[in-house]
């Protein structure tokens, strides 16, 4: 438990250590700065921040049972019902006193809808930023050893992507977890393989500007090795498109997850996931009179607002960085 949430802290600390050192060192600072004095971006930047404090709630363990961590220690002081209730009513469905006060409702076993939506954020920001990541380091090397060599291996690496393009990522994720079971790490490992195809044109097509530049002639002059220049030189000139590509590719992993988990084929049952939400809630939106409340807020407050702040952030970022103004030219 102690290694579990010293582990979890010094990652979310070195995340953000980096995150806060890349802007101050960046030249672009003044200009992300300004975007993001912007009254969406900000709000969109506050409103993500809530969503991975609430995830990183719950990972830190206070417990050695599963499932005892900090934020389901908090969310059992709320009470659980005898059955459903709508958002802020004041009697179960089966006409039964609450016992408090839920703003988003109940779902059939009793349980707060809102408590189940801030559980959900877990798996969706484990899945994301891990999915992301695995795409991001293929893309990565792949697209820069393509963009600077050229040749034969250019050609056999867009072969390789081309190919990967072709197959729809939905069948391939549906067979790898087949295959390998649905655990968050194997479902992130599926996503992962998929994803890295259009970050591995964007690096593969700045690279091939950036390799003819003065400095890169200069360091290929004085005998620097390849791997040398491709992440010593190039690396960090292309370091704006991996900020936002991993920006759109974590909203783009979290709707993947809620999908596959909704037809049946993502996260085990019992793990606590927007996506199962989603299915319940279908299920209830059949009923006569239709619960409709766990779908509406599922959507409204679990899904959607992750996903606006991250694309909102991934503009602002671009804006910013100017994604296709930087000057190629010596």
């Amino acid at each position: 438990m102690i290694v579990q949430n010293a582990v979890v802290l010094l990652s979310i600390a070195l995340v953000v250590f980096w995150i806060v050192r890349s802007v101050a060192k960046s030249p672009f600072r003044a200009a992300i700065q300004q975007g993001f004095s912007r009254k969406l971006p900000r709000f969109c930047l506050y409103l993500l921040s809530f969503y991975i404090l609430v995830a990183l709630l719950d990972l830190i363990a206070v417990g050695p049972g599963p499932g005892q961590t900090m934020l389901q220690s908090i969310l059992a002081f709320i009470p659980k019902e005898s059955g459903y209730s709508a958002p802020l009513a004041s009697q179960a469905s089966d006409g039964a006193e609450l016992l408090g006060w839920h703003l988003m409702g109940t779902n059939i076993n009793g349980k707060d809808v809102a408590g189940l939506i801030l559980s959900g954020a877990r798996t969706a920001f484990i899945l994301g930023p891990i999915s992301s990541a695995i795409a991001l380091i293929l893309g990565t090397v792949l697209g820069l050893l393509a963009g600077y060599s050229g040749g034969w291996l250019d050609d056999f690496i867009q072969w390789i992507y081309s190919t990967v393009a072709s197959v729809p990522w939905f069948l391939f994720v549906i067979s790898f977890i087949m295959v390998f079971g649905r655990d968050l790490v194997w479902i992130s490992v599926a996503i992962g393989l998929t994803a890295w195809v259009e970050p591995a044109r964007l690096i593969r097509a700045e690279t091939m500007q950036i390799r003819s530049l003065a400095y890169v002639r200069s360091a290929r002059a004085v005998g620097k090795s390849t791997g040398g220049i491709l992440f010593r030189e190039i690396l960090p000139n292309v370091t704006y498109i991996l900020v936002i590509t991993f920006a759109l590719t974590t909203s783009q992993v979290i709707l993947a997850e809620s999908v596959l988990t909704f037809i049946g084929i993502g996260v085990e049952p019992g793990t606590a996931s927007w996506g199962i939400l989603l299915t319940e809630s279908n299920r209830e939106l059949l009923r006569s009179p239709p619960i409709w409340w766990i779908f509406l807020c599922t959507t409204f407050f679990g899904i959607l607002p992750p996903v606006f702040g991250l694309n909102v952030v991934a503009d602002t970022l671009r804006d910013a960085l100017g994604f296709s103004e930087i000057p190629k030219d010596d």
